[in-house]
């Protein structure tokens, strides 16, 4: 089973980055309103799609601070 995913309407760069991956993407997971790129939804189970607040908390680590 893969994770089921929709695209988001009239988008436009910058994308928000895969829960999974990291790679900027159009696709989000509606149930946990993450995104999710069509290739880690291929690979991925619905079960393993973090949650909202943990996929932002990971984000905000892993983005460079500005002094």
């Amino acid at each position: 089973m893969s994770v089921p995913t929709t695209k988001q309407p009239d988008p436009e760069p910058p994308f928000e980055r895969c829960c999974f991956c990291r790679k900027p993407t159009m696709h989000w997971h509606a149930p946990k309103d993450v995104a999710v790129c069509l290739e880690c939804a291929e690979t991925h189970e619905p079960a393993e799609v973090p949650s909202k607040a943990n996929w932002l908390a990971k984000e905000d680590a892993l983005t460079p601070k500005w002094p």
